[in-house]
């Protein structure tokens, strides 16, 4: 896993307070622009059978909604500073989050409402202990996390990310 080191001393930092009852479980975290281009063309792929009448753009926009198109801009992963994580227990037993990290359904928006109780409360103190150390969450993924790239600074109102391509 690569993350830039400010990123990587506030995720530490944020798993402090888990006291050893739970643990980040991290799944993804840089990927180069050239991997995230195949990963954009996989999930297209995967959209385009899900429905074979929609259009190119359509697929793309589709798509969009569940992995950075890398046409449009710096991708966050290709940044260092996004990650990818869920939490796992003592025992290594990931916590019932809803879906699976990289779903591509309804329920893999953070305050979906197609998900228990339990679920939900789940997603909510991963978002408290990750937003207690400065990291931003991408509303449509409840297990992306960014700190210092465009969305994070656009979600701060800061004038420009600290993180470019890395």
């Amino acid at each position: 896993m690569v993350l830039r080191k400010n990123a990587l001393e506030k995720l530490l930092k944020a798993s402090r307070g888990f006291k050893g009852k739970y643990f980040f479980k991290v799944t993804d975290a840089y990927r180069p622009v050239f991997l995230q281009r195949k990963l954009f063309a996989q999930v297209c792929r995967e959209v385009k059978a899900e429905d074979n009448s929609l259009s190119a753009e359509e697929i793309k926009t589709r798509a969009r909604r569940f992995v950075a198109d890398p046409d449009f801009g710096v991708p966050p992963h290709s940044t260092g500073g996004a990650i990818d994580l869920t939490l796992a227990d003592e025992l290594g037993g990931e916590l019932d989050m809803g879906t699976k990290i990289d779903a591509l359904d309804d329920r893999v928006e953070t305050l979906s409402s197609k998900i228990t109780p339990e679920q939900t409360s789940n997603r909510a103190f991963l978002l408290e202990m990750m937003e207690k150390e400065g990291f931003v969450n991408l509303a449509s993924e409840w297990w992306h996390y960014s700190y210092g790239d465009q969305y994070w600074a656009a979600f701060y109102g800061k004038p420009a990310a600290i993180y470019g391509s890395l």
